[in-house]
Formats: C-alpha cells, structure tokens, sequence
C-alpha cells in the first residue's frame, strides 16, 4: 500500500476503518453494483409513474422484505432474476431488456 495508507492506519494504531472495506468492496463488486444501481434507477422512475406507489407497497406486493427494497433501490442488493422478475410484474415494466440477434426468435 501507498504511504497515505501506512499513516492512516498508524493513525489508527493499525485498525482498518470500515472507509477503506467499504471501498474495497466497492473495487471488487463494480460490475453488479453499476448494474444494480441501473436497475434502481429504472425501479424508482416506473414507481414515480404508479400513482400511490411507494417503495413499502412495491415491498409488500413483490413479496420482498423492506430492508431488502431499500438496499435494492440504493442500487446495493445483488438481485437475482427472480426478484428482478417480481419487481418488474408489479411495475408492469421490463427492467432489463436485451438486444435482438439471431437466435432471439420465439421457440414454437
């Protein structure tokens, strides 16, 4: 580590602050926290379009706690499908959508 590190854990008498987990999560989970915030983002405009809709009653109707819908709509929860799914049934809404090619006929 560099020498602004090595003074702020001396600084800290050698305890690693939850500053520097924090951003090492962030490092190693770019790609799905991008995603997700993506996702987030589409969720909190669909809810804006719903009349009455709130993050408690998009909770309740998908079926998904609300400690977990806050962490989903701070684009923090690593969604599966399924609850990607769940939310996108209620909001009547694609939240992920995918580019044509050529196999993306419908099978018979």
């Amino acid at each position: 580590m560099g020498k602004v590190h090595n003074k702020l854990l001396k600084l800290n008498r050698g305890k690693v602050n939850s500053f520097f987990k924090e951003a090492k999560f962030r490092q190693t989970n770019r790609r799905w926290l991008q995603y997700s915030s993506k996702i987030a983002s589409r969720i909190s405009a669909a809810m804006e379009d719903i009349k009455g809709m709130n993050k408690t009653i998009l909770a309740e109707r998908a079926g998904i706690s609300n400690k977990c819908m806050r962490n989903i709509l701070k684009g923090q929860e690593n969604l599966t499908l399924k609850t990607i799914s769940k939310i996108s049934k209620v909001l009547g809404v694609d939240l992920i959508t995918f580019p044509d090619y050529e196999y993306s006929k419908p099978l018979l």
